[in-house]
């Protein structure tokens, strides 16, 4: 018998699961695979009791600071459009 893996077992778990009901019939015939998903149950369970700590104020600021080294330059022609002098986007063509 071909055994549900992890992920599986958490997806049906959390109800996003696209084989729902030949995961049911699977856990149903299933001894081990139901002490799996019982397993699952129990730690994920267990990790929703522990508090969530408050990122703080400026945590947006500190992310951004992590990954702004690592995004691409922007083009510095604005790409394809530009912008008018009246603010609206035009083809780079049409700008003036």
């Amino acid at each position: 018998m071909k055994h549900l893996k992890e992920e599986e077992l958490i997806a049906y778990r959390e109800g996003v699961a696209e084989q729902r009901a030949v995961i049911s019939e699977h856990l149903a015939g299933c001894e081990e695979c139901r002490g799996e998903l019982e397993r699952i149950d129990a730690v994920l369970a267990a990790l929703d009791t522990l508090p969530v700590p408050d990122p703080g104020g400026d945590y947006g600021r500190h992310v951004w600071q992590q990954i702004a080294p690592r995004l691409p330059e922007k083009p510095a022609s604005g790409g394809r459009y530009g912008w008018n002098r009246r603010g609206s986007r035009r083809p780079a063509g049409f700008l003036r």
